[in-house]
Formats: structure tokens, sequence, C-alpha cells
């Protein structure tokens, strides 16, 4: 579980796995209460591991879900603000995620992103074994240094478990994926495979149910389509991932959703954020306004703002040119996916 990067993770750890077991995993966002039963349903007698993804938006779901499952690991990326407008605190948002390692068994594993401070502390507090991760990470604990972006290649970075270094390599595109090629290793591990079987089953994964699929215009553009969902720590990710490219960057940005009260004040720090990692910016939907005039301010000019996401792919589709970069990204529920076969220019 956690905010921002589950399915991802999850299709890494299953792929990961599948090098060495036989491998079920939860398709698609199968999360919910209504969800995650049906995940399990596809679940077959010859299978020796199940990877599911957990995702909540009420209180009790967690433990609803772990009451459904019964999980021997479970992973715990991040917390985040997404929700916040049903849960009402970002303290209930986290009780709620940290509520699957709490419902381990003794026997459980429990592999936590330490660099989050609102996981770290449940490290402590559990009653079964625990696998830290992140940057600067105690004894028996996996932590990675000095990492490389590799652009749309992925990343490299040193790992570290207690004596053990080996190079890793995640195909997964932006530094800010890290912890999901962590989370995959860490629980490759934790089923008994060495570190350099670990760091090898994610180096071949594939990214079939990554959010970043890279696209190309008959323009001789390069779409970053990752507009499956969006939050602030995602959209800040893929905004520095597009910052890395070469020729001109343009950002395609929808509302990131169900933030609540903190909804204007967040689309504000990713439109300043924005100035200096793209070109062109357009923005559609109301709460995007702020994150527009967020970027005039911090003296981004080309920053623009509509209502309606055809016309802004319009406007995007008549500047696409060779060598561009366009990143696509907003919440669900904006269905951008309706236009990426316009900027394809197969619609």
């Amino acid at each position: 579980t956690g905010t921002v990067g589950k399915t991802t993770a999850k299709g890494l750890t299953a792929t990961a796995l599948s090098t060495r077991f036989r491998t079920h995993r939860s398709e698609g966002n199968f999360n919910s209460r209504e969800g995650l039963p049906l995940a399990l349903m596809s679940l077959r007698r010859d299978h020796e591991v199940s990877v599911l993804e957990m995702g909540m938006d009420s209180p009790g779901e967690m433990d609803y879900l772990c009451g459904i499952a019964e999980p021997h690991i479970g992973v715990v990326l991040n917390i985040g603000l997404t929700h916040i407008s049903k849960l009402g605190s970002i303290e209930a948002i986290a009780r709620e995620k940290l509520a699957l390692v709490r419902n381990l068994p003794e026997s459980g594993i429990a592999i936590i992103n330490v660099d989050d401070p609102r996981v770290a502390p449940v490290r402590g507090n559990l009653r079964c074994r625990v696998i830290p991760f992140g940057k600067q990470v105690g004894g028996g604990g996996l932590s990675y240094h000095d990492p490389v972006d590799l652009g749309l290649s992925g990343s490299e970075f040193h790992l570290f478990f207690g004596p053990e270094h080996v190079l890793a390599r995640s195909p997964l595109p932006g530094l800010h994926t890290i912890p999901a090629a962590l989370c995959a290793i860490a629980v490759c591990y934790a089923m008994g495979m060495s570190l350099p079987q670990a760091t090898a089953a994610l180096a071949s994964a594939d990214l079939r149910e990554g959010r970043m699929q890279v696209r190309q215009s008959d323009t001789g553009a390069t779409i970053l389509d990752d507009r499956y969902n969006s939050s602030p720590a995602s959209l800040a990710g893929a905004l520095l991932l597009l910052r890395g490219r070469e020729g001109r960057r343009i950002a395609l940005l929808g509302r990131m959703a169900e933030l609540g009260e903190y909804e204007e004040g967040e689309h504000e720090k990713i439109g300043a954020l924005a100035a200096g990692c793209c070109d062109l910016l357009f923005a559609v939907g109301l709460p995007c306004k702020a994150m527009v005039e967020a970027a005039h301010a911090a003296g981004l000019a080309a920053a623009y703002w509509f209502e309606d996401k055809r016309e802004a792919a319009v406007a995007v589709r008549e500047r696409l040119a060779i060598g561009d970069t366009v990143l696509v990204k907003a919440s669900r529920s904006q269905e951008f996916e309706t236009i990426i076969p316009f900027l394809e220019g197969a619609a």
C-alpha cells in the first residue's frame, strides 16, 4: 500500500518474483473492498505467491482488506495527502495505511520506506520482522546511494544490505520511482532470493503495469503518458523527469483530486515547480488556475489554462514538433486517456 506508486510497485514485484515462483497478481487497480475479492478469485491452487495491491478511502478499510487477504508480507511505500477529503486528516490516512503492517502475524515481514517521516515511526512498534528501506538505513535495512538518472531507460544506484553491496538497475524512469524498485528487491529477498538474484530479477522486469508509458507522436515528439493518476508527490517526480529531457519540454496537466482544503496550495506548489521544469505548461480544470498563476509568478510566461481538456490537447498538438517531449498527467477522474490518441495523431 501507499499513497502513490502502489500499482507500479505491485507490477515490478510480481514480475521479479515470477523469475523464481509461480506468481499471481491483482490486475489493474483491484485494490478496494469490491476489487480485492475479485482479484483473489483469479488465484489458483498452483500459484506459490500472490502480489496484491491495497488501497483505501474510508476508515477501517485496510483492516477489512487484511481480513480478506491475510497477508504474510506487507509493504508501505509512502503516506501522502490523497483521500484527505474523505478521511479528514493526514493522521487518519497514516493510521489506515499503517494498518497493513500492523495486521501482519508475528511470522510476517513488514517492508517499510523509512525515508517517509510518517512511515518510519512504525518501525519499532511491530510484532513481526521489519525490513526498512531508504537512503540512509541502519542495521538490517536496505540502503541505496549515489542514484544515477538514466532518463527514459530507468536509473542505477548502489545498494547495500548489511555487508552486501550490489549495483542495481531499475527499468522505471525517474529517480522518484526508486522506492518502488526497492520494494520489489526487498520482497524478493524476503521470499528467499539473494540480493544479486533480486536485483537481477528487477533489472529484467517489464513495465506493463507501470504508469509512465513512452509513446511517439506522428509529429516526431515523445509523449510521456503518465495520465493514470496524479498526486503532489508523483507529479513532482514526473516534472523533474521532464526537466532532464533534451529539447523543448511541454507539460499537459490536469487536476490532482481528493486534496480537500489543501487543493489550492498543492496546485500552487506544482505551478512553481513546473516553471523550472518545462518550457510550456498547459493546465486543465478549475483547480489548475492556481497552478498556472503560480507558474507565471515563478517566471514561466508560456503557461496556459483551459477549461476543457480537448481544447488544451488541440493547443498542445498545434505546437508539437520533432524533438519535443510532452508530459501528460492528471488524476484518473479527468480521463486524459481520451486525448492520448489525438496527441499521437491517431484520432
